[in-house]
């Protein structure tokens, strides 16, 4: 027998009428629209501060560096708190800091400390907001609209995100890199007085006095629920493994474009644009995918073709020197790997917080995001260092065929990423039918017949 809400068909009309929910979107389009500008809008600006390329090396190694200190204390930290809350203030402290950046640089007092100290402390308040944001959607939205909520979303950003990367580039152009920055703080602003209008059910926390030896016992709680609970093991390593594989992609991008296709900064922004694109029609897909197909076949079969189209983006040589041409081939080859990529980490993401109880969401979210973005200066470094033996095409390569054999491995080898049990032969994740799914948590039953297989 299969449970009620198995069958029960969700679709986006019905994100659409969870009306606190549409109020945490609108907050996180908000968002991502400044993100989008102050993405171009910052890395120009450390760049003209600092006329140096290694400072903005340095200045992006900052920034991941509280994810990977911090994040874990901060998770633990926000799980005894009240989220909305957190959102709030995290917000509000960036758009001042954002703001008082810009007026900064408009007194033209930037220089490379002000920009390292100014990202310290963007980055140690994100790592306050990460996981209270994603302890935060249990209490706007049902388990059951998980998929169609991040999806739409998820599409949503990446439409946005569009238009905020086209206006950016004219907004520096034409109005000056402080007005991008100040619409940046605006964003943040007004994203936090959206999310502090959403009525949530977040449970009446009490006051009590900092403990310091029930903290570390709450966090050291979360380290073990992870590493015991195999499933949520096993999305920290592929988290891990993700961020590790996209280090080349994100960070060779404008090597890519000089070195294997030959020509200049234009098919930057075909990439960039067929990227969004991409990753937006993959969020659309992905709930009415995700509904047919296994996680593990999800993640298997996408995740093996995205690291087909990695390594396909080095038959630029074949292009060489033909913008036309060049153009055609990357987009291309990064459509189908946006559209893919965006599939695996969908899948990655909604699995994750289907399968952690809601009492640990924040701390596990934490140290998957540290664990994360741990993966990213460690590769970083490694990349820099072959670099000088190896060449931009041989890296993308090797990654591609990396990704190819972990993702098909996944499958083959029937990682556990899901808690629910088959109906048919009561065993974990075993059955990659989603019709024969039943969640062992709801149906205890299922739990006590699967002990006598």
């Amino acid at each position: 027998m299969k449970m009620e809400t198995q069958n029960e068909k969700i679709s986006y009309k019905d994100i659409l009428r969870q009306k606190e929910y549409m109020k945490l979107i609108g907050a996180n389009l908000i968002n991502r629209f400044g993100d989008s500008i102050d993405a171009i809008a910052f890395t120009w600006l450390v760049y003209a501060a600092t006329g140096s390329a290694a400072w903005t090396t340095l200045i992006f190694a900052l920034n991941q560096l509280p994810t990977v200190l911090l994040q874990p204390f901060a998770g633990t930290l926000v799980e005894g708190m009240h989220k909305k809350r957190v959102m709030v203030v995290s917000d509000l402290i960036r758009g001042g800091i954002v703001a008082l950046l810009a007026v900064l640089y408009v007194e033209n007092r930037v220089n490379p400390l002000i920009l390292a100290v100014f990202t310290l402390i963007i980055s140690s308040v994100e790592a306050f907001c990460l996981p209270a944001s994603t302890a935060f959607i249990p209490k706007v939205l049902d388990k059951k609209y998980y998929a169609f909520g991040t999806s739409l979303n998820s599409t949503a950003s990446c439409a946005l995100e569009l238009v905020g990367v086209a206006l950016g580039g004219i907004l520096i152009a034409e109005l000056g890199v402080q007005t991008a920055m100040a619409i940046d703080s605006a964003t943040f602003i007004g994203s936090g007085i959206i999310i502090a209008c959403i009525r949530a059910r977040e449970e009446r926390l009490e006051k009590a006095a900092v403990d310091l030896n029930s903290y570390f016992t709450s966090m050291k709680e979360g380290f073990s629920y992870v590493k015991n609970k195999k499933v949520v093991l096993n999305f920290c390593i592929l988290a891990a493994f993700a961020n590790i594989m996209f280090v080349p992609f994100n960070s060779l991008q404008s090597a890519m474009v000089v070195e294997i296709y030959g020509v200049g900064s234009e098919l930057l922004s075909v990439f960039g644009f067929v990227w969004v694109a991409g990753m937006g029609l993959g969020a659309i897909v992905f709930p009415y995918i995700f509904e047919k197909l296994h996680p593990r076949i999800m993640i298997g079969i996408f995740g093996t073709i995205l690291g087909i189209f990695y390594a396909m983006l080095t038959l630029g040589r074949f292009t060489y020197g033909d913008l036309l041409t060049s153009s055609i081939l990357c987009g291309s080859v990064t459509f189908g790997f946006a559209i893919c990529s965006s599939l695996v980490i969908e899948t990655i993401h909604v699995q994750f917080m289907k399968n952690v109880e809601e009492e640990y969401l924040a701390r596990a979210s934490a140290i998957m995001g540290s664990v994360g973005a741990a993966a990213t200066p460690v590769m970083s470094f490694v990349i820099s260092a072959v670099l000088v033996k190896l060449s931009v095409s041989s890296i993308f390569t090797i990654f591609g065929i990396g990704c190819t054999a972990v993702f098909a491995l996944t499958y083959i080898l029937r990682v556990q990423l899901t808690e629910e049990k088959c109906v048919s032969c009561d065993h974990d994740s075993t059955c990659d039918d989603p019709g024969n799914w039943v969640d062992q948590n709801q149906n205890p039953e299922f739990m006590d017949r699967a002990a006598d297989c």
